[in-house]
This record gives structure tokens, sequence and C-alpha cells, in this order.
């Protein structure tokens, strides 16, 4: 299977395993956010949360809108954290004025489509924290993610034919905007276009 499979399982186990440590997670009076990120990852793997439908960021944030373009493309152009369970959607990537630009649009499920949002929770942060940095983010992501995708999918992560993958938040969204919130989504892992809802598909 795709190393990210086994990565994924390594992640949530060592979270879990510093998550029981005897480190109090402590650093100079503000609790560690990779100490914290663990302890709730170890809260949910005991008991999942239920999703958080958190509002994303505001428009002047790091998400640009895409401008307008003569190049026709399938559904209809959305920011990608405006996405909600069950929402397929399909992720662009071109050129606008010389810079990389981000294109998402959200495509009925019964089309062909990249992906599909399968949860939506939030970084366990505190409004005013830090930036604990984009590895600790990801790696809590994915994990957290990794959590919720067999009730959801109603198959195995490691003999899938799904791969997991997130939208995170940016420095500017979790600092600026205390923006929290972590959208899980899936896509095939041989790259082919998705047909139909893959909740509770068994892929």
């Amino acid at each position: 299977m795709a190393p990210i499979r086994l990565v994924l399982a390594v992640m949530a186990v060592a979270a879990l395993a510093a998550a029981c440590s005897d480190d109090d997670g402590t650093t100079e009076g503000r609790q560690d956010p990779a100490a914290a990120a663990a302890a709730d990852l170890d809260a949910q793997a005991a008991a999942p949360r239920d999703d958080v439908d958190v509002d994303g960021p505001s428009s002047n944030s790091s998400t640009t809108t895409p401008s307008t373009t003569t190049t026709t493309i399938p559904g209809i152009v959305v920011n990608k954290f405006a996405l909600t369970i069950d929402d397929c959607f399909d992720q662009l990537e071109d050129l606008a004025a010389g810079r990389p630009r981000e294109v998402t649009t959200k495509i009925p499920c019964d089309e062909p489509h990249d992906a599909q949002i399968f949860s939506r929770l939030s970084y366990p942060a505190e409004p005013g924290e830090l930036y604990p940095g984009d590895d600790i983010v990801e790696d809590y992501a994915l994990a957290a993610c990794y959590l919720r995708f067999e009730a959801w999918a109603d198959a195995i992560y490691e003999t899938s034919a799904l791969e997991i993958r997130a939208f995170t938040p940016t420095r500017d969204d979790f600092e600026a905007q205390s923006y929290r919130g972590i959208q899980c989504f899936v896509e095939r892992n041989d790259g082919a276009k998705l047909v139909g809802t893959s909740r509770s598909s068994g892929l």
C-alpha cells in the first residue's frame, strides 16, 4: 500500500504515546502545541468528538478569490473553506498574472470529481495562541482525519482505494484571524476521478 498509510498509522500511535507520557508538556508557562495536539488525539481515539462545523477565514485571509477567466471549468467556483461534509469538488492550479492560483470548484457527486469532504474539525488551540508550525498542524490534521475515516467510508483505510488529505489553516489564518478549521477529504490513491459519493462506499 502507499507509504502514507503506514505513516498515518504510526502518527496516530505516536501521538497517543506522547499524550500518555510523563512530560507535562509545558514550556515557560505555555502548553507545548505538540503535546496539546497529542492529548486531543488521545481523547478523540477514546471517544471521537462530533465534527465541529467552523466558519472559514474571512475574505482578507491568504485564500484568494479567482479572477474572471475565459477557461471553462466544471462546477461552481467556491472558497475551499466553505465546503461542507459530503461536498464533492475539483481543485485546479494555473497561473494568473504570472503567479500561481488555486481554483476550487464544487461538483455534483454523481459527476466525475477529484475529492470529497468527509469531516470538519478544529485544531485544539485557544484564540491568541501562536501558530505551532506547518508540521504539527498537518500531522494533527491527518491523524484526526484518520480516526474519522472508517466510520464515514465504511472501509479500513489501510486497504482502501482512497487517500486521506486535509485543508489546514495557514499561519495568517491561525494568528490574525484565530481560525482553527480543518477539513478532511478523500481522493483516489491511483489519481483517477471519483464518481458518486464515497460515503459508505467501502472503497
